[in-house]
């Protein structure tokens, strides 16, 4: 196990301090500056909706303001790590309203089935791999629809790539595929 020296962690700290939303500096307290069970419960609490769900950015890579059962679990595993959930016990009104999201069974088909919106492909001993998402999909002009990740994933393949971005851009008038590249400096 690396264990930091007492400069990183302060250079850590301060960054967290200056850049970090609340959420995340509560969480931060609560691990490494004593800080309280009741802050992360406090924070996350602008996240939930009236429905009982997360959304609104809870995760920062998704910044859908409704309800979703991935921010929920996201929110969840929050409460278990700092213990805030066995802190709070079933009956507080967060934990209520997560049940109730969760109960109501959005986000899911009859069958009980979390829509997520992953577009997978199965292999030959039936293993699922997320190839990319749904709402990424690109119709073009001609009625094909186009996986920007399966296209990076072609590019990744060069030792030339450090990274890239397929995205849909309009030019003349026209759906095209813009592709940006970082190459390996």
């Amino acid at each position: 196990m690396k264990v930091l020296n007492r400069e990183d962690y302060q250079e850590i700290r301060s960054w967290i301090h200056r850049n970090a939303r609340q959420l995340e500096l509560s969480v931060w307290n609560y691990f490494f500056e004593n800080g309280s069970r009741e802050a992360v419960i406090d924070a996350l609490s602008y996240y939930q909706n009236e429905d009982g769900g997360f959304g609104n950015a809870v995760e920062p890579d998704v910044w859908n303001p409704e309800s979703s059962p991935y921010a929920t679990m996201v929110v969840t595993g929050i409460l278990r790590r700092t213990g805030a959930a066995d802190e709070m016990g079933a009956g507080h009104p967060m934990m209520q309203g997560i049940f109730r999201y969760l109960g109501s069974g959005a986000g899911s088909d009859e069958d009980g089935w979390l829509h997520t919106g992953d577009l997978v492909s199965f292999d030959d001993e039936h293993f699922i791999t997320i190839t990319g998402r749904r709402k990424n999909i690109i119709l073009l002009p001609n009625g094909e629809n186009v996986s920007p990740e399966e296209i990076e994933d072609l590019f990744y393949q060069s030792p030339m790539v450090r990274d890239c971005l397929v995205r849909e851009d309009i030019m003349g008038g026209h759906a095209v595929l813009a592709i940006e590249i970082l190459p390996v400096a």
